[in-house]
């Protein structure tokens, strides 16, 4: 199988290198040939379809600009709009046991600073609901 190298090619590759080499080769040689299949006319693949194969101009395959794929990620990313979610819970949860804390405790220090923290803490699920309420817009848009 390494039958085929250049000199210079048998200089540089060790036996196991030339193999997985000529395999290589052989796989891309085979899909060069099939996508110049696609751009011949005819049966007959000529120099121009190689060539067109190789390098495809821009109106033959779709270019998209950067911008528009990492926006794309973006949008179908939905991990931030789930986590916020998530905090919105545990927020609410929070919020609900400092009030219920703030109920039943019978120091009256306690109690305001209970009822204050769950008030805050109550007021914080906008945060969350607020990133939710973007990433859903940005999906669909």
């Amino acid at each position: 199988m390494t039958d085929n190298l250049s000199e210079t090619e048998r200089r540089l590759l060790d036996p196991g290198a030339a193999r997985a080499f000529q395999a290589l080769v052989g796989e891309l040689r085979e899909m060069l040939l099939a996508e110049a299949a696609k751009h011949a006319p005819q049966d007959r693949i000529t120099e121009a379809d190689l060539v067109e194969a190789r390098f495809p101009d821009k109106d033959s395959i779709q270019f998209a600009d950067a911008q528009a794929i990492i926006s794309r990620a973006l949008r179908e990313n939905r991990v931030i709009e789930w986590v916020s979610y998530g905090m919105a819970v545990v927020l609410f949860l929070f919020g609900l046991i400092l009030l219920a804390v703030g109920v039943f405790t019978a120091d009256i220090a306690s109690r305001v600073g209970c009822f204050s923290a769950g008030s805050i803490v109550e007021l914080l699920i906008l945060i969350p609901f607020r990133f939710a309420v973007i990433q859903r817009s940005l999906l669909r848009s």
